[in-house]
């Protein structure tokens, strides 16, 4: 009973945290930025038709999530009404699915950026460019020892993997999967970190510290989510392993709050508005 009472209270923070507290603060963070920095005085971060669609967007953003809370309303309100209990019978795909539909507004929010962005390098018909000549570093962005950690988890993960695992039992398929899921992802981190830090910017007029600042917090988030991955991955096959497969539905959604807690850290950094020097954008500002 008392663990049955502390799934819906995990899950329960799921479609709070990421439905609604998290979305809300988005939304409250573009329309703070629309305010103080409008169109008409900034028009570069504004590219094209950009100003006339945010009004749109922010009601599509808005009506994504809200139906994300309505169905996980209804998923928690047949689950109490039937009595559900997590008994360990694959329940987890469940909060899977319904976190990748939580999942879909910050996908969705990072599409429109990107295309602002593209938009913005397209409009940038500027002839003035300047170079950030101090070499970048991964170490300058974070400290190695939160590198030696993640790359011990991940370690740590694979022998615990082999550890318990019964290749006799086991197919090929399912062996394989269980160690190509974290080294996919950590794989995964390398490259897109890498060309974050040593690729071209995706937005034009940004200045170079601006750009530091950026890519220090989202290379701290990348080894962090990493970090929390490995952790995860070991709490998984260790609740199977000894029979706590009942664990695992609340396991997965506490897994994809942290996941999503660091994900939306990353956009809500008081940073990257607070230090941000918007005079790149005015309509006479020179392009970087």
């Amino acid at each position: 009973m008392t663990l049955t009472i502390l799934f819906y209270l995990i899950f329960i923070s799921q479609i709070f945290l990421l439905s609604y507290y998290f979305p809300k603060k988005i939304m409250g963070r573009i329309k703070y930025i629309c305010a103080k920095y409008p169109p008409a005085d900034y028009p570069k971060l504004y590219p094209g038709s950009a100003a006339t669609k945010i009004p749109g967007h922010l009601i599509f953003y808005k009506g994504l999530n809200g139906a994300a809370f309505l169905i996980g309303l209804l998923l928690l309100i047949w689950g109490m009404a039937t009595g559900y209990r997590p008994e360990g019978h694959g329940e987890e795909t469940i909060v899977t699915f319904y976190a990748v539909l939580q999942y879909a507004s910050l996908i969705l929010l990072s599409i429109w950026e990107f295309r602002n962005f593209k938009k913005m390098r397209q409009l940038n018909n500027s002839t003035t460019r300047t170079a950030d000549l101090q070499p970048r570093r991964l170490f300058d962005f974070l400290s190695p020892g939160w590198f030696m950690l993640a790359a011990v988890l991940l370690l740590m993960t694979l022998v615990f993997t082999y550890t318990v695992t019964d290749f006799t039992e086991k197919g090929l398929s399912d062996v394989f999967a269980k160690f190509a899921g974290p080294v996919l992802v950590n794989v995964y981190f390398l490259v897109f970190g890498r060309w974050f830090i040593y690729g071209r910017k995706l937005n034009p007029h940004q200045t170079a510290e601006d750009r530091r600042r950026e890519i220090t917090i989202s290379v701290k988030s990348m080894v962090f989510t990493s970090i929390m991955i490995s952790l995860f991955f070991i709490a998984d096959e260790a609740v199977k392993t000894f029979d706590m497969a009942h664990l695992q539905p609340a396991l997965w959604s506490v897994y994809f709050q942290l996941i999503g807690a660091l994900s939306f850290s990353v956009m809500l950094h008081s940073d990257l508005i607070k230090n941000m020097d918007f005079s790149v954008y005015r309509k006479d500002a020179s392009s970087l």
